[in-house]
């Protein structure tokens, strides 16, 4: 039974140091949090963009090489 309530001794224990270290952190403002999103969107734009060139044009490509 020991084993049961060490258990949850430590489980507390790490979760109170846990709120503890979150406490601790500066989080970003609003008007950041929306630049930083706003970033993502345009990095994963530019990138969905890029992979959709590079198929159509390795597609047509590959076209070239089949006999028809």
């Amino acid at each position: 039974m020991s084993r049961i309530t060490d258990l949850f001794r430590r489980a507390s224990q790490f979760l109170r140091e846990a709120i503890r270290e979150l406490q601790k952190a500066q989080w970003p403002t609003k008007q950041e949090l929306t630049g930083f999103t706003l970033v993502v969107i345009v990095a994963l734009a530019a990138i969905a963009v890029y992979i959709g060139l590079l198929d159509v044009v390795l597609y047509r490509l590959s076209q070239l090489w089949q006999p028809k």
